[in-house]
């Protein structure tokens, strides 16, 4: 059964993946969609079953119907092509009204985890993290109950000591037992500002547990790494005032000489000259 009631065709099957039959659903609009057949034990017997999980986003509070199943067919035996009509029971559920100032982010569970990627000692530019070397590390996202969609892309705030830049956004939504469970990994770039030990803004996220019925704060803070200072480079400026600064001092020593050397003269001139006109 599609997601708008309407009755799939089931194809033949395709491959066998892990003992699973896996089948075509072909539904009424010509779109297809990937599915798994295991053999379960039901009231003991073993029979085929299709699963499959949807995520249902309630729009208002109150007392809501969530309206069964239902699926046609027709049987293989004992009579083959006598028509069949199978629907399941409604299901009545009770939405809780969210608070006002309620998280946007809602899931059953949420973890936050937050980790250095490691780098091999030849891959490093320095053996100790400079001022301007950029390091990389990831956030990992986890929400059970979720889309990957759901999980927000998460930035953070540069400081005077450190600025970021995102570099890669990874997401995925897989189903564990009988439940979605979203993921999102984020990697980032690092890139500090000033030399020493200097904290690292934490990461927290705000959402709505589900279960609990309240808000809770996700969080983790990554090990403030050691930067050394840059090493300190002459520029091609520094370096030309310094060759004139220099060129005058020269300048200013060989005129200096140039007069002491007159004054040398002079005085030694003066006596003959006295001298002579005695």
């Amino acid at each position: 059964v599609t997601e708008d009631g309407t009755v799939g065709e089931v194809q033949a099957s395709i491959d066998q993946v892990d003992g699973k039959t896996v089948y075509m659903y072909v539904t009424t609009d010509g779109t297809k969609e990937q599915v798994q057949q295991e053999i379960r034990e039901i009231n003991g017997k073993q029979v085929p079953v299709v699963e499959r999980l949807y995520i249902i986003r309630p729009q208002q509070p109150g007392q809501q119907t969530l309206l069964g199943a239902q699926i046609e067919g027709s049987t293989a035996h004992p009579r083959p092509g006598s028509a069949l009509r199978q629907t399941t029971p409604d299901i009545a559920l009770e939405i809780a009204t969210l608070p006002a100032n309620a998280p946007a982010l809602l899931s059953e569970q949420l973890q936050l985890t937050a980790q250095w990627v490691a780098v091999p000692d030849n891959q490093k530019p320095h053996a100790i993290p400079q001022v301007g070397d950029p390091l990389r590390f990831q956030v990992n996202l986890q929400g059970l109950g979720n889309l990957a969609d759901d999980l927000p892309q998460m930035m953070p705030m540069d400081t005077p000591a450190w600025k970021f830049y995102q570099e890669q956004n990874q997401q995925q939504t897989r189903q564990e037992e009988h439940s979605l469970v979203g993921s999102r990994t984020l990697t980032y770039l690092a890139v500090p500002q000033q030399a020493g030990v200097h904290p690292l803004p934490a990461l927290t996220l705000s959402w709505w547990n589900t279960r609990q019925h309240r808000q809770e704060i996700a969080n983790d803070t990554l090990p403030a790494p050691t930067i050394a200072p840059a090493p300190v480079v002459s520029s091609p400026d520094t370096l030309t005032g310094r060759t004139a600064i220099d060129g005058l001092s020269l300048l200013r020593y060989l005129a200096g000489l140039l007069v002491l050397a007159v004054l040398c003269l002079l005085l030694w001139r003066t006596p003959y000259a006295a001298s002579g006109r005695q």
